[in-house]
């Protein structure tokens, strides 16, 4: 740098010019006294003898790091590549935003949020991409030098980390040490979503137990950390309440006292995860429960659940109830389960050939296109594809009834307009054999995830992204430049 101060020092130290600036500081060129009518020079920054470095826009000032993207030979960049985790650093997840900031980080909102695509990322992203169906993303044009940010993002699901040093225009790896290309042995501590609240944020999660399907295991196969569980409103990421038949950590109150008929209690979570009750269990809802569930979901709140959970939708106010089709009886005469095995994916819509892709790279089907559901219901009978989207159906010969389905919320506005989002499935797929919700959560719960319990991790990620229209691919944040 001394030296870079020496050579800007005798260029301007002409014969013409009276007074010369041997002490200035680089990085301003309004500081500079420079000889009437002639424009600034770019900004200098030294790379201790590397390529030269510039601003990316044709020499217009820059700022931040947009000062350290060096200027490479002709086919050559900067870039940063790797795999994005699942927080447990073994699952690799699709469409995580993933970008270089050049400002601060915005704090998240607390709460149900309407985070429509392009709300929640902050920082003036300088570089930005979004991991495909394999986890990988790649990042151009880069900034070099040491101690430079990452961040990794879906929804409110945010991890920052500093990569201690970026080459200058050579493909570099955010972690070196993730170079596998089988994705059974692939792992990363580094580009990997949080564990907990210390490592970064997470979305408020609002957890309701039931006696069958126990969804709560989900969280920690993803890697979330137990000191992040608790009964009850607190301060943890994953709060849990007890639906009939249900147990969970902390002696957990009563999901319908404490939780679904309070739509302000609701609009302090981002995500309800409701498991099965085994049956309606009606006597603890009714319309005061079905209208507030709605309200928070209209408002940007996420619901996802199973089997005999489909009475969040069937009974809430319409539109709701005209989603889907059903084949319920509530005096009892539910449709016998169907047989288990494989269903048909949807891949006629960007994230359903997301999934079936992501499914057969990370080894949760034997069979590509498809995906293994072994309990199955006949509950929805019927879509209304105008206003939910099958993910996962009967075979056509069969009848075709959905088996999993989402659909964006308010129903029947303009996609632009909707801010929250459902996702239901007609199936069981937590083992209760190997999968045990209880006072000691999570000790009762089988350590690592297998291979049917993927399509819920695909499902939970995109339930708490940013909401946008199932028919457009999701997309990488614009670059601030």
């Amino acid at each position: 740098m001394r030296r870079m101060l020496r050579v800007l020092a005798i260029m301007l130290c002409a014969p013409a010019v009276v007074m010369c600036a041997t002490t200035q500081e680089i990085g301003d060129p309004n500081d500079l006294d420079l000889p009437p009518n002639e424009p600034p020079s770019p900004p200098l920054v030294d790379n201790d003898g590397g390529p030269p470095l510039v601003n990316p826009d044709g020499g217009q000032p820059c700022t931040g790091l947009q000062c350290n993207v060096p200027t490479c030979a002709e086919g050559t960049t900067t870039t940063i590549s790797g795999t994005v985790y699942a927080p447990n650093g073994r699952l690799p997840l699709p469409n995580v935003v993933v970008y270089i900031p050049n400002a601060p980080l915005a704090p998240l909102p607390r709460g149900v949020t309407c985070d429509r695509c392009g709300t929640l990322v902050s920082g003036n992203p300088m570089a930005a991409a979004i991991t495909d169906t394999k986890g990988n993303f790649v990042l151009k044009d880069v900034p070099a030098g040491a101690d430079i940010p990452l961040v990794m993002q879906i929804g409110k699901w945010r991890r920052k980390i500093t990569l201690p040093q970026v080459d200058a225009c050579k493909a570099n790896l955010a972690d070196p040490s993730d170079t596998g290309t089988d994705p059974s042995t692939k792992y990363s501590l580094i580009t990997r979503l949080p564990r907990n609240q210390q490592e970064g944020d997470l979305p408020k999660i609002a957890v309701t137990t039931g006696g069958c399907d126990p969804i709560p295991c989900l969280i920690p196969k993803l890697g979330l950390d137990a000191t992040e569980f608790g009964g009850g409103f607190s301060a943890k990421a994953v709060n849990f309440y007890g639906g009939a038949n249900g147990g969970g950590p902390g002696n957990p109150p009563k999901a319908e006292v404490a939780l679904w008929k309070d739509l302000e209690k609701l609009k302090q979570y981002d995500v309800v995860l409701h498991s099965c009750e085994c049956d309606e269990h009606n006597q603890n809802k009714g319309d005061q429960v079905w209208t507030a569930m709605k309200q928070y979901v209209d408002m940007g709140g996420r619901l996802f659940t199973t089997d005999f959970g489909y009475t969040f939708i069937e009974d809430a106010p319409a539109p709701w109830s005209q989603v889907a089709t059903w084949a319920t009886d509530h005096d009892g005469g539910f449709p016998p389960p169907i047989p288990g095995g494989d269903y048909p994916i949807n891949q006629g819509f960007p994230k359903g050939k997301a999934l079936a892709e992501w499914l057969d790279y990370t080894n949760g089907t034997t069979t590509p296109g498809m995906v293994n559901l072994p309990t199955v219901y006949g509950n929805a009978v019927g879509l209304d594809t105008k206003r939910a989207t099958p993910w996962v159906t009967e075979l056509a010969d069969a009848g075709g009834a959905p088996k999993i389905f989402t659909f964006n919320s308010p129903v029947d506005v303009d996609a632009d307009k909707q801010c929250g989002r459902v996702a239901f499935g007609d199936a069981h797929i937590f083992s209760q054999v190997e999968n045990n919700v209880s006072s000691n959560f999570p000790a009762g719960c089988r350590e690592q995830m297998n291979d049917r319990e993927k399509v819920i991790a695909f499902l939970f990620y995109d339930l708490t992204a940013c909401v946008i229209s199932d028919l457009v691919p999701p997309e990488a944040p614009p670059i601030v430049k």
